[in-house]
């Protein structure tokens, strides 16, 4: 069985074995998902939001997450807007927080941090 479009974001699939996803399984491809966000996504409203659910996070919590960086109400006006990229600035600091909650090596050049507006697919197998 393929799951395509996974959790709204229409550049994951999952391609399953079997006809259920065991909640070990879930979790591990989220992790997996989340981590190909920061390393290789123009981040998006959606995707703050996949990031959010994938820590189990309240917009409160989050927001604490990035040491109050941001504003809860900022980051729940980011999740009103799915298609819309954040700003340079914002898109980095997301960035740096998660690369440096999964212990991710990112790129320091700001040409190769912010990844261009091309989307691409994530395949996973489970």
């Amino acid at each position: 069985m393929k799951i395509e479009k996974y959790a709204g974001l229409e550049y994951v699939t999952i391609q399953l074995n079997k006809k259920s996803l065991p909640i070990a399984v879930a979790v591990e491809i989220e992790k997996k998902i989340a981590i190909e966000i920061i390393k290789s996504v123009p981040i998006r409203g959606k995707e703050i939001l996949f990031l959010r659910k994938q820590l189990g996070m309240s917009l409160f919590k989050f927001a604490n997450f990035f040491n109050n960086a941001f504003d809860p109400s900022t980051l729940g006006k980011w999740e009103k807007r799915p298609e819309e990229r954040l700003s340079n600035p914002n898109e980095t600091l997301v960035r740096i927080y998660f690369a440096n909650h999964y212990g991710l090596k990112i790129e320091a050049d700001p040409k190769k941090l912010l990844p261009s507006g091309e989307h691409r697919q994530i395949l996973l197998s489970a």
